[in-house]
């Protein structure tokens, strides 16, 4: 595959995650998207958890494809000028966001709302705080790539989103602790921060495939 395909797919990932986070709330009675966190849809026990974890589960896939086929093309230099910053960038993305992704969405499964903590669920928010940090230094490293090849503006946009994320992530950690009537949309507020950075720099590079 060529660049502009690996950016395809990352321009394409989101859909992936916010198609069944509406169609899940949809179908499940008393969801509530304000309150609600989108793993819940996916926990132990969930109604409706084997219609959607495969649909969710391509969300991570395609990243993980984005994330390692960026990194092969700016190894080979097949696309513009190639830094570690921006290779171990991609690196982050594609295995950390994108393959423990895989492993949050179908062999750890958060566990459901008032029930004992179990391994997998344990696992869960361990891998879900991994991803976390892997994405704040995905934006930063691939910011500083950005900025090495004379894309300023790219830069800039990159600390934005980073600020974004840490904030509204900060945000989504005290609604969960006090059980926020809003923690659900704080989360979503989040997640929205890394997909609109993925969708953006997706964009960039297939302009140049």
């Amino acid at each position: 595959m060529d660049l502009s395909v690996y950016a395809l797919l990352g321009i394409s990932a989101p859909i992936f995650y916010v198609v069944p986070m509406i169609i899940g709330g949809l179908l499940r009675p008393g969801y509530n998207h304000l309150y609600n966190s989108v793993s819940d849809l996916l926990a132990t026990g969930a109604p409706n958890k084997k219609i959607l974890v495969p649909f969710f589960t391509v969300y991570p896939v395609l990243l993980s494809v984005f994330g390692f086929g960026i990194f092969s093309e700016l190894s080979s230099q097949q696309a513009p000028i190639d830094s570690l910053t921006g290779l171990i960038g991609f690196i982050f993305i594609g295995a950390s966001v994108g393959i423990l992704g895989i492993l949050t969405m179908t062999i750890f499964p958060q566990d459901e709302q008032g029930t004992p903590m179990t391994k997998p669920g344990l696992m869960h928010l361990v891998l879900v705080g991994i991803q976390a940090v892997s994405a704040m230094a995905a934006i930063i490293l691939i910011g500083l790539w950005f900025n090495r090849n004379g894309e300023t503006g790219y830069f800039v946009y990159s600390m934005i989103t980073f600020i974004l994320l840490v904030s509204t992530g900060i945000l989504s950690m005290i609604g969960g602790v006090k059980k926020s009537r809003f923690m659900g949309l704080y989360e979503r507020l989040n997640v929205v921060s890394i997909l609109q950075w993925i969708i953006v720099i997706g964009i960039w590079f297939y302009s140049f495939g």
